[in-house]
């Protein structure tokens, strides 16, 4: 029988749903039954999640869904200081305990976590369906003097390997550290780029480098699970205009501003910008 058929015979139903959660490369499977589930050569651990109702509605934004949870859940971890950095996608799978195989299953939702709201020992996730994505505007190319690319993405061309420093850290007070990578570059060099490290469990991090003096280096947000000893890497940042583009990456064929945009209006002598 189909998940459907069991579904409509609610004597023999026995439904059971999976939840997986993906960021990026790293997946972490749970089930809502009360023992661990196999499915499909992964093990899924049992844990207490209750969602609230799926809907099915032209308005995309009351296509949204809550799972409650308890506070200790480790998907939690990534909203304790603030959103993660990475966007985390949850998908919902239905089967029927009777039968469980490739073939017996249905998605029951897919999106993404938007928020955490934190309570005495649970915590419930605020999720969006991820068609809301497809309503969000598409152009994001402006004409102004500044490149308006994202530093190491496609449209700039850099390869992000290649600017790599790695260090490792030597103290840790709030959203300042302090690293050793070696012959260290001048001050500000470090600033608008982004230093990435690791948890213990292998989990990427990524945070804002707002300025850096020589080996210290002011950060966004407090680097949730890093510890002194703790492998960095840090990426330089560009201030996004023509000069740096050219001097400091050599990367001037890339550059997507329009420097040459009049400063005056020619007609009145007022700023364009």
């Amino acid at each position: 029988m189909s998940f459907f058929e069991y579904d409509q015979t609610k004597e023999s139903s026995k439904p059971i749903e999976l939840y997986k959660f993906s960021m990026g490369d790293n997946n972490w499977y749970y089930t809502s039954a009360d023992k661990n589930i196999t499915y499909d050569e992964i093990e899924y651990e049992a844990f207490p999640l209750k969602r609230g109702i799926i809907e099915q509605s032209p308005d995309l934004n009351r296509n949204s869904l809550k799972i409650e949870t308890l506070r200790n859940f480790v998907i939690a971890d990534f909203f304790k200081v603030s959103s993660p950095e990475k966007p985390i996608l949850l998908t919902i799978i239905g089967f029927d305990r009777n039968e469980i195989n490739e073939e017996n299953y249905c998605i029951l939702w897919t999106g993404r976590l938007m928020s955490c709201q934190w309570e005495e020992l649970t915590c419930t996730f605020f999720c969006e369906s991820l068609l809301t994505m497809f309503k969000r505007p598409a152009l994001k190319k402006h004409y102004q003097l500044t490149c308006p690319y994202t530093l190491y993405g496609s449209a700039c061309g850099l390869n992000k390997d290649l600017y790599k420093y790695e260090g490792i850290v030597t103290s840790i007070n709030h959203a300042t550290i302090e690293i050793n990578i070696g012959s260290t570059p001048n001050d500000n060099f470090f600033n608008g780029g982004f230093l990435q490290y690791e948890s213990p469990t292998g989990v990427p991090y990524f945070r804002y480098i707002k300025s850096q003096i020589g080996n210290t280096l002011i950060l966004n947000q407090v680097p949730y699970d890093l510890s002194i000893n703790d492998t960095i890497y840090c990426y330089p940042g560009c201030d996004h205009t023509m000069n740096t583009c050219k001097d400091k990456f050599d990367n001037l064929p890339n550059f997507g501003g329009f420097p040459w945009i009049p400063q005056l209006n020619p007609m009145t002598g007022d700023t364009v910008f």
